[in-house]
């Protein structure tokens, strides 16, 4: 995928994604390497703590969206459901 293209669908900066990067590296959980070919072009890699807390924050994810939806009727899961669809949709048109 094309940088640009992808920082438009999340709708980000090259500013923001490059301080996050940063960010990241400085914390220990990604690493950057660059091409031997090509001088733009930079790879990112998980290392093992960034591979951890990736794994930390979806068990996160996985247990709210547990908690959150336990005690629903399956009516209001369709209810749930359709109503993120919706916000989807809005954030989905204004890229």
């Amino acid at each position: 995928l094309n940088i640009h293209y992808s920082l438009k669908i999340i709708m980000i900066t090259i500013s923001t994604l490059t301080t996050g990067i940063s960010a990241l590296v400085k914390k220990g959980y990604v690493v950057k390497t660059k091409s031997d070919t090509d001088r733009r072009v930079v790879y990112l890699k998980l290392t093992e703590r960034g591979v951890a807390a990736y794994k930390h924050h979806e068990e996160f994810h996985i247990a709210m969206t547990d908690e959150v939806t336990k005690e629903l009727t399956d009516e209001e899961i369709e209810v749930l459901v359709k109503a993120l669809k919706r916000i989807s949709g809005y954030f989905q048109l204004r890229r």
